[in-house]
C-alpha cells in the first residue's frame, strides 16, 4: 500500500503523536509512506525510515506554543509531489492546516481518508491568544464543533481509548468510529540491567506542557520529600511549561531533588526509566498515555490521574492507582503505598512488565495495517 500521512505535528518537535508516527512508518516496511507536515524551524537531524516527508512552507512558530508550527498556503510543489507518490489511502492526524489539505486532496484524488483524532482540541484552546475567551464553555464547544465538522469529512475516525471515542459521540460526532492505539517501541521491552540506587526514584516522562498538570506531580512530591527524604524526582521531557515547573520547584524548596531531564531519544528514556523506581502523571487530558505504558514495559508500576485514557491504561492494586484528578494530596498518597511496601511495589512491577505487552508495535502494527486494506476496499466496492 502506498499511505499519505498528513500531521500539523511533526519532527523536530517530540511527543506522542511524532513518535506514534514514527513507529507506525518503521513497523510496516512492506508499505510505502509520504509524510506531509509544517516546515520546521531548525534542522531535522533524523526522520523515519522507510517514509519520505515533505515540509509545507512557509510555516511561523505559534506565539504562545513555538513548538508548534501553522502554516497558511500548499506549495504547488508539495501537492506535485503527493501526486506523483499515488497514495491509496490518506491518514490525517490533526484538523488544522496541513490536515485539511490532506482531506482535500484524498476527496480531489478519489481515495479514502482515516481521520485520527489524536489531541482533546478542548484542551488545546489554552495556548490560543485569547485570555478570557478560551476557558469558557462557549469556546470549548465550538472547540467540539470545529473538530466534528473536520472530522465528519473522513471515512473512518480512529481514537486510542474507546474512553476518547465516548466523548466524540457524547458530543456530536456522527461518524464511522474505531479505536486504534499506538504501540511502544521495542526499545521499551529490552531486557536491563537494572541500576536503582539507594533512593527512591519517581519519573515523569512527556511533554511539559501546562494542560500535562506536571505542577500536581512537583507538589505531590514536594509532600513525599517530607516524609521520606530519600526520594528523588526525575522530569524527562521539554515543554512550554518547563521554566514556570522551574521555578515551581524552587519555590517548594525541591530543586536539588528534582532534576530535569529535557528531551531524550528514545532509547536514553528507557535508559533514565530504568534507573527509576516509579512513574507519575497528573495528567487528565490523555487520549492514550504512551509515556505510562514505556514506564510499565520497564517495571515501573504507574500513578495517574483517575482522567479521560488514565482509566483504561491504569488499574487501580495492579498495575498502579489512580488519584483524584488535580489532587497534590491524594497523588502523594497513592504513591506513598508504593513507597512503603516492597512486596506491592514488586507485584505492581510485574503485572505493569505483563500488561504493556499487548502494546508492542509488531502487534499494533497489523491493526492499522488491517484498517487500512480494509478501507481501500470499501471504498472501492463503493465506486
Amino acid at each position: 500500500m502506498r499511505i499519505a500521512i498528513f500531521t500539523d505535528s511533526f519532527l523536530p518537535q517530540v511527543n506522542g503523536v511524532v513518535i506514534g508516527t514514527t513507529n507506525l512508518v518503521e513497523s510496516l516496511p512492506r508499505h510505502k509512506f509520504l509524510i506531509v507536515a509544517p516546515e520546521p524551524s531548525k534542522k531535522v537531524s533524523w526522520k523515519p525510515k522507510n517514509a519520505s516527508i515533505k515540509f509545507v512552507s512557509p510555516a511561523f512558530d505559534m506565539p504562545t506554543y513555538p513548538e508548534y508550527r501553522v502554516c497558511f498556503l500548499m506549495p504547488s510543489k508539495v501537492l506535485e509531489s503527493i501526486k506523483k507518490f499515488k497514495p491509496e489511502i490518506a491518514l490525517v492526524q490533526t484538523p488544522f492546516f496541513v490536515g485539511k489539505q490532506g482531506v482535500k486532496f484524498a476527496k480531489n484524488a478519489g481515495i479514502p481518508v482515516i481521520g485520527a483524532y489524536y489531541t482533546l482540541l478542548p484542551d488545546f484552546l489554552m495556548y490560543l491568544p485569547l485570555p478570557f475567551i478560551k476557558h469558557s464553555n462557549f469556546a470549548k464547544q465550538k472547540a467540539w464543533d470545529f473538530g466534528n465538522s473536520f472530522y465528519k469529512k473522513c471515512d473512518l475516525v480512529t481514537s486510542l481509548s474507546n474512553i476518547i471515542l465516548e466523548e466524540l459521540k457524547k458530543h456530536g460526532l456522527k461518524a464511522r468510529m474505531k479505536k486504534i492505539p499506538f504501540g511502544i517501541s521495542s526499545t521499551f521491552f529490552k531486557k536491563r540491567k537494572a541500576k536503582k540506587s539507594k533512593d527512591f526514584k519517581i519519573a515523569y516522562a512527556g511533554r511539559l506542557s501546562f494542560e500535562k498538570s506536571v505542577d500536581v506531580v512537583l507538589k505531590a512530591f514536594a509532600i513525599l520529600e517530607k516524609k521520606f527524604p530519600e526520594t528523588r524526582m526525575l522530569l524527562i521531557g521539554d515543554g512550554p511549561a518547563r521554566k514556570s515547573l522551574e521555578e515551581l520547584a524552587k519555590s517548594l524548596r525541591i530543586e536539588r531533588k528534582v532534576e530535569f531531564a529535557g528531551m531524550q531519544s528514545q532509547e536514553k528514556v528507557a535508559e533514565l526509566l530504568s534507573e527509576c523506581n516509579l512513574a507519575v502523571t497528573a495528567s487528565a487530558v490523555e487520549t492514550q498515555g504512551i509515556a505510562n505504558i514505556e514506564a510499565m514495559a520497564l517495571g515501573l508500576p504507574v500513578i495517574a490521574a483517575e482522567a479521560m485514557a488514565s482509566k483504561e491504561i491504569v488499574k487501580n492494586g495492579f498495575n498502579g492507582f489512580l488519584f483524584k484528578p488535580f489532587s497534590p494530596e491524594d497523588c502523594a498518597e497513592k504513591a506513598e503505598k508504593v513507597l512503603k511496601d516492597g512486596k506491592l511495589a514488586s507485584r505492581l512491577s510485574k503485572n505493569a512488565k505483563e500488561f504493556a505487552k499487548k502494546f508492542s508495535w509488531e502487534k499494533i502494527a497489523k491493526e492499522y495495517e488491517k484498517a487500512f486494506a480494509e478501507e481501500i476496499r470499501r471504498f472501492e466496492g463503493k465506486n
